[in-house]
């Protein structure tokens, strides 16, 4: 089987440093907010109907289908991964975030044009959303509401759909209302996947990376982007003993195969230093 070999150039790679580094970065009292809410996405999951979820199948983002429970963050973990960010090659034994990865961990395409945000809420979805908040509660209730009727919008319950997917995986954010989202591509369904949805992920996210990390120190900080990325992305790069420690088995929820018979840990009282040592 051919395989497409990326060009290195064209994809970036921002990088996590392998050690802890400089001083004067320890934040106990530090507080790690995250926006990866993926308790939505399986509450619709379970309104869907098979019409529904065949026109979700044909799209990039086919791949939230199959979150039957909200995926869990280890936000003191995301924290070490903060500290260990280097939004410039500074360093040489770091370890690369790079578009690749995004693919990986979400199934997304690494090619194709630009995705283009929108500030406000405009085309299609705005017109099926006039005069209501736009929220992700409200959203739901309107996709309630189109899977009840006598005849169903297939399209348009595939619009708010990617949109919940949009504003609680891939494009999260501090915001009890939704904006700043790519609104507007959502008009075309079928052309979605001609856009470049890894390196907007990648994008988003690298550019919060970078911004809460020159924030460290303050007593709370808000990390947007998509954290389920990162998560996966460190199991990944675990070394095989790591995969033993009942702390980071613990934070990561890695199973209960092949765990440690070591003497057990009260993981409820082990400190965020303690699980740094094992990375």
């Amino acid at each position: 089987m051919a395989t497409t070999t990326i060009p290195q150039e064209a994809v970036p790679q921002h990088h996590f440093s392998e050690r802890m580094t400089g001083k004067g970065q320890s934040d106990e009292k530090c507080r790690l907010r995250t926006f990866c809410y993926t308790k939505y996405i399986v509450e619709i999951n379970g309104l869907l109907l098979d019409s529904n979820r065949a026109r979700i199948q044909d799209t990039p983002f086919q791949w939230c289908l199959q979150i039957v429970k909200p995926l869990q963050i280890c936000n003191p973990l995301m924290l070490e991964m903060l500290k260990r960010w280097l939004p410039a090659r500074v360093m040489q034994r770091c370890i690369p975030l790079s578009y690749g990865d995004i693919s990986m961990c979400l199934g997304l395409g690494v090619f194709g044009v630009d995705v283009e945000f929108d500030k406000n809420i405009c085309g299609v979805v705005g017109s099926v959303m006039k005069d209501k908040l736009l929220s992700v509660e409200n959203v739901i209730h309107v996709i309630k509401s189109l899977v009840e009727a006598e005849f169903v919008d297939v399209d348009n319950v595939c619009r708010l759909y990617i949109l919940v997917c949009f504003v609680v995986l891939y494009f999260p954010r501090n915001s009890r209302t939704i904006s700043n989202i790519p609104f507007s591509v959502l008009d075309n369904i079928d052309r979605l996947s001609t856009y470049n949805w890894g390196k907007a992920v990648h994008t988003y996210l690298v550019k919060s990376l970078s911004r809460v990390f020159l924030a460290l120190g303050q007593a709370k900080i808000c990390l947007s982007g998509s954290t389920t990325v990162l998560q996966i992305f460190l199991e990944w790069r675990l070394r095989e003993e790591d995969h033993e420690n009942e702390i980071i088995r613990d934070a990561l929820q890695l199973g209960d195969e092949g765990q440690s018979k070591k003497v057990h840990v009260d993981k409820k009282a082990a400190s965020t230093q303690d699980l740094l040592k094992k990375l």
